[in-house]
């Protein structure tokens, strides 16, 4: 499909080359998302490419790392100095990816090199409304203490492009009272179990 380009020729070439690097990149990102780190490093590799390349959805293997739950597959991508604020087609970064799965441990990865917690993507979803979406209260709790109070009562206040908050998308009783909590708001004592795990579509 063309853009808005008044030059339909150049746009067809830039397709083109999007596909070429799609179709180049595929085996980094297949080992990524089985979590094969040598097979991965051996595609990287064996084709000259940088480990930000991006392949299908402009996705990195730092993202599919991040989405399917690969640690020492994000840890390789790191050391090879990946870009922790990359964004996908969606805008969706790295981080966004590891809180939509809930995966703690590459969350606070992440953040400690420099990931950006208020980062949106196209949907004007934040890492914590995703991770709230999922029920991910470990991922949600993590995210909010990289933030000043500040920068937590506006994050907590943010909606999306739907108009939805964080706590809006939290179905977990246990969530929306940390949520509540955090703002500043009474929370219920009640308790609940971590809500269902949110994938998003790829």
């Amino acid at each position: 499909m063309l853009n808005d380009s008044d030059d339909p020729m150049e746009d067809l070439l830039k397709a083109e080359a999007a596909a070429e690097a799609a179709d180049v990149m595929r085996p980094v990102l297949m080992a990524a998302e089985a979590g094969d780190v040598a097979a991965m490093c051996a595609a990287l590799d064996a084709g000259g490419h940088h480990v930000d390349k991006q392949g299908e959805d402009n996705d990195t293997a730092l993202h599919i790392g991040c989405l399917y739950g690969q640690l020492a597959v994000v840890e390789e991508c790191i050391r090879r100095g990946a870009d922790v604020t990359a964004k996908d087609e969606d805008n969706s970064t790295p981080l966004h990816d590891a809180s939509a799965g809930g995966h703690y441990d590459i969350a606070k990865l992440l953040l400690s090199k420099g990931a950006s917690v208020t980062a949106r993507d196209e949907d004007g979803d934040s890492p914590l409304h995703l991770a709230c979406n999922g029920g991910h209260a470990a991922v949600a709790q993590l995210l909010l203490s990289h933030l000043n109070e500040k920068q937590r009562n506006i994050l907590l206040g943010l909606p999306n492009g739907l108009g939805q908050k964080p706590a809006d998308l939290a179905e977990d009783p246990a969530l929306v009272a940390q949520l509540k909590l955090a703002s500043g708001e009474a929370a219920d004592d009640e308790e609940g179990s971590s809500g269902s795990a949110y994938k998003k579509r790829r």
